[in-house]
């Protein structure tokens, strides 16, 4: 974490969903995850189901998802 500068559990995750992303795309395919995947920052194509409100699935819609 400390080598690409991430300060939290968050924005690993948000790095990882990023990395796995760019490889999911580069074959055609595009990611989908639950609405945990919000966290840290969304990934720019991500597709977010949500199965924890309203409050969530605005939040997504508000970052573009």
């Amino acid at each position: 974490m400390k080598d690409e500068g991430l300060v939290d559990e968050h924005e690993l995750q948000s790095y990882f969903i990023k990395r796995i992303e760019k490889i999911l795309n580069e074959k055609g395919k595009k990611i989908i995850g639950w609405d945990e995947i919000l966290e840290g920052g969304l990934a720019p194509s991500a597709t977010v189901m949500s199965w924890r409100g309203y409050g969530r699935r605005h939040c997504g819609s508000s970052n573009g998802a």
